[in-house]
């Protein structure tokens, strides 16, 4: 059964028609339309929260029957982004990340920028769990994710399907963003663990590595603003 924890949360699955009932200690203006729509209300006390260790604003949506798609087969995985009718396709590739904020946050960008897919490892990876559903804002349901155990398989595959990869680093030989021109429009983007980045094996493998042009008095930006902005460029700049 899938939660929806934080006000915002809440409305956004409302208008995404996710919401099926809410659990709330104080009155807020959004019910009477929850109410208008046949979203079961229960008012309860405090203590009812006391079980859940997320950030809840006392306030729990729960969500209809699950469309949150996971796959484990690249097959099918990747039938599905290939039926998607769109110009260019880009598939995010998450190396290690750890924060359950950060991935939450990615998920929301790449809904944003019309990402076809998301590809995570099964181990040594925050994996999709309430914390990241709720900084999603439900966006999770409507993304294809790809489970895998390991990314330079996944990412051989995907060469074989005409994919050229995008590796983020601040590397010596990395192109800065600004400069990187292509009209390749199947992409995999790989972005990296918040402190060690992307691998070196999944670097070398890179068709493609770059990074974003900054102050140098900043040695990094956090993990879910730089594939923002990675994305935006990729989608919008090109």
């Amino acid at each position: 059964m899938k939660k929806f924890f934080g006000k915002k949360a809440v409305i956004e699955a409302f208008k995404q028609n996710e919401l099926s009932e809410v659990y709330y200690v104080s009155y807020f203006d959004e019910l009477k339309e929850f109410k208008s729509k046949n979203i079961k209300l229960n008012k309860v006390n405090k203590k009812f929260f006391d079980k859940y260790e997320v950030v809840h604003q006392n306030i729990l949506g729960i969500a209809k029957e699950s469309s949150l798609t996971i796959h484990t087969d690249f097959d099918s995985f990747i039938e599905k982004i290939n039926n998607l009718n769109t110009d260019k396709k880009i598939i995010l590739v998450l190396d290690e990340i750890q924060d359950p904020g950060n991935f939450g946050a990615i998920c929301r960008t790449s809904k944003s920028f019309q990402v076809a897919g998301i590809i995570f490892k099964k181990n040594n990876q925050i994996q999709i769990n309430e914390t990241v559903i709720k900084t999603s804002l439900g966006t999770v349901n409507y993304l294809n994710f790809l489970k895998v155990n390991n990314l330079s398989e996944v990412l051989n595959k995907l060469k074989k399907e005409n994919y050229w990869t995008v590796c983020t680093a601040l590397d010596e030989k990395s192109i800065p963003l600004s400069k990187f021109k292509t009209d390749i429009n199947k992409l995999v983007v790989i972005v990296g663990n918040e402190n060690k980045g992307v691998s070196e094996l999944i670097k070398k493998d890179s068709d493609f590595i770059v990074k974003i042009e900054m102050d140098s008095s900043v040695q990094s930006l956090n993990v879910s603003v730089s594939t923002a902005i990675i994305l935006y460029y990729l989608t919008h700049c090109l």
